[in-house]
């Protein structure tokens, strides 16, 4: 006996493939619409119809079987678009940049601090070299734990 699924289903195995099929359209189905040749747009055509047949009668089994065709595709990914080119060309400038924002941060801690939390001097500078030295680790920490381009 299958599975009938509905919109407030909280099965694990079909969120799973819920969240496979959601993969799959944005990575393999739309991109062939948009850009496939006139093979690519026959293969889409019969599995959206097997889609549509899907949502006719939702069942896991054919949900599961959908999502097998799909995966046989390739994917197509789009390349992620820069939008700070100027930054790429000038590494070390943008370290200068963060770091100065982080200045300005943790200078904007201290003012806070001392003018409307009426803290002592050194209570106000420990929070803003706190909050300076916090957000250049993050930086740090994030700069060189991010996926390298072609890597």
């Amino acid at each position: 006996m299958e599975l009938v699924f509905s919109l407030a289903g909280v099965n694990k195995e079909v969120n799973e493939n819920l969240r496979l099929l959601k993969r799959n359209l944005k990575e393999r189905i739309i991109p062939r619409i948009t850009q496939g040749d006139e093979d690519d747009i026959k293969i889409v055509h019969a599995i959206m119809e097997e889609f549509a047949k899907c949502l006719l009668d939702p069942t896991v089994q054919k949900l599961k079987d959908l999502n097998d065709s799909m995966s046989e595709l390739k994917p197509i990914l789009k390349e992620k678009v820069k939008l700070i080119p100027f930054f790429d060309r000038y590494p070390k400038l943008r370290h200068g940049f963060i770091l100065l924002i982080n200045g300005f941060c943790g200078f904007l801690a201290f003012y806070v601090g001392i003018n409307f939390l009426h803290v002592s001097t050194d209570t106000a500078f420990i929070a803003g070299t706190t909050l300076f030295g916090t957000l250049t680790l993050a930086y740090i920490n994030y700069h060189y734990n991010r996926k390298k381009p072609g890597a």
